[in-house]
């Protein structure tokens, strides 16, 4: 009789434990979709802000190369532009400084020793020697196109 009694002590208590009810269940699976849906847009928000960020340095690094390229270019003597290349000649010295793509970058160089990366992530550029200026027109690797005027000293 005792192990008949605790069996049915056993199931009565197995069966009155409490579970989930659909209420409970419907709230878990609301929150969990809420915090799913939260982490997708967070997502979507950090692509686009470095989508942005890379347009961004790009344009900065622009106006650097711009400035930089259009201090040499006032302060030398321009030489030769070629649609990949300007070389700039400074006065009273042998000295040269040539401004050339090679691969993914434009490169600054003295007297075609050594090199300073100048401009990154370029796919192409193009040098023009124009009645106003020097025009520079460069194309990043994103298909984003810049273009920029420097005006010449008179001589």
């Amino acid at each position: 009789m005792e192990a008949r009694y605790f069996l049915l002590k056993c199931f009565t208590r197995i069966c009155n434990q409490e579970g989930f009810t659909l209420v409970e269940s419907l709230l878990a699976l609301f929150i969990s979709t809420s915090v799913l849906m939260l982490v997708g847009a967070t997502f979507r928000v950090l692509l686009k802000t470095e989508e942005y960020l890379g347009k961004s340095k790009n344009n900065i690094e622009w106006h650097i190369f711009l400035n930089q390229t259009e201090h040499d270019v006032l302060n030398k003597k321009l030489k030769n532009v070629y649609p990949y290349e300007i070389i700039l000649e400074e006065a009273g010295s042998l000295d040269t400084i040539t401004y050339a793509q090679h691969g993914s970058k434009i490169r600054w160089q003295r007297n075609r020793a050594g090199y300073v990366p100048v401009l990154n992530r370029v796919k192409q550029v193009k040098f023009q020697n124009q009645p106003t200026g020097l025009l520079i027109d460069v194309t990043f690797t994103n298909e984003q196109n810049l273009k920029g005027l420097i005006p010449l000293a008179k001589e």
